[in-house]
């Protein structure tokens, strides 16, 4: 079994991302733990479908719950946190400046088109990269 949380908070994402997340800041749904301030959460049931390398599984809905009904506006730089927090799972691993590139060029689109919260989470993001500490299990969980 797999949960997902849809999530609008750009700072939240880096830390569930990058970092550890705080017992407190999850909930239970039917005994399948999920994060309490998502928008919405699912449980779905994973199951393989032939051997192909990269596999495919195939997602099969069993739970939702909505927590918050409202229309997210999404911009450019809500968006480019996403990317270059993707980016920077890859670079704490390999360290390849190219990756390193693609999350400062994403820094540059929330720098222009993000709002406070979308700066912020870049500074977290970087914050974490730096320290060598991102990833799960390696952050405090204390925010």
């Amino acid at each position: 079994r797999l949960a997902a949380n849809i999530i609008d908070d750009p700072v939240l994402f880096v830390r569930a991302l990058l970092d550890d997340i705080h017992p407190d800041e999850f909930s239970g749904m039917e005994g399948h733990t999920v994060l309490a301030n998502s928008c919405a959460s699912a449980v779905f049931r994973c199951e393989c479908e032939g051997e192909d390398d990269p596999v495919t599984v195939r997602l099969n809905p069993l739970l939702v719950k909505i927590n918050r009904r409202q229309v997210f506006r999404v911009n450019r730089g809500f968006n480019a946190v996403i990317e270059a927090a993707v980016h920077s799972t890859r670079y704490v691993i390999f360290h390849d400046e190219k990756l390193k590139k693609c999350i400062d060029h994403y820094a540059s689109i929330v720098k222009k088109c993000g709002g406070a919260r979308e700066r912020e989470a870049m500074r977290l993001l970087y914050k974490l990269v730096e320290s060598g500490r991102s990833g799960p299990g390696k952050g405090n969980g204390k925010r």
